[in-house]
């Protein structure tokens, strides 16, 4: 098949079209503020304003489940769907038999709905919450006190950055993975 010089500069400029929109599309979504749905409970205002006011300032944009004017399940599950990352402040909710604590049940179906689609965890455990699930893996896990809070966020804060950047995280050991900071 013969294609004139006509025929080949159209499919040049075509191609090179395409490369131009792809490399401007690459360029649009990496300057934009990298959203991050923050998992809190609400009796929790204090860690999660703290937090919220430190990813901000760390340059990303913050959601969470308030201030919905739907349904708040079908707002949280689309507001997680939208996010890039997905950070959950898993606190006390309820004194277990063994002296361990429960955290919140909407924390953990959050969790697992940012699991299921596929979002980048940080977790916030509290010390003594010890159902937390599995499936994140132990290096997301960042244990704190209310005296290590600040502590747990500025690491927080360090891994959603080396996830923007793909760098693993490094991995907690079995024993620092369950012992507080």
């Amino acid at each position: 098949m013969l294609i004139s010089k006509q025929g080949h500069k159209k499919r040049a400029q075509g191609a090179q079209r395409r490369s131009t929109h792809v490399a401007t599309s690459r360029r649009q979504v990496s300057q934009r503020k990298k959203v991050i749905f923050v998992s809190y409970r609400f009796a929790d205002e204090e860690y999660a304003s703290g937090l919220i006011d430190l990813l901000q300032q760390s340059g990303f944009q913050v959601v969470c489940g308030i201030d919905s004017v739907d349904s708040i399940s079908r707002t949280i599950l689309q507001r997680i769907k939208d996010c890039d990352y997905f950070v959950c402040v898993m606190t006390r909710n309820q004194l277990k038999t063994d002296g361990t604590f429960t955290t919140s049940p909407w924390l953990l179906e959050e969790k697992g709905a940012a699991l299921a689609l596929g979002k980048p965890l940080v977790l916030l455990v509290e010390e003594g919450v010890t159902d937390v699930g599995g499936l994140q893996g132990d290096w997301q896990r960042i244990h704190f006190t209310a005296k290590s809070f600040l502590k747990g966020a500025l690491q927080a804060v360090r891994q959603l950055k080396a996830l923007i950047k793909n760098i693993p995280p490094p991995r907690i050991s079995p024993t620092a993975a369950h012992n507080p900071m």
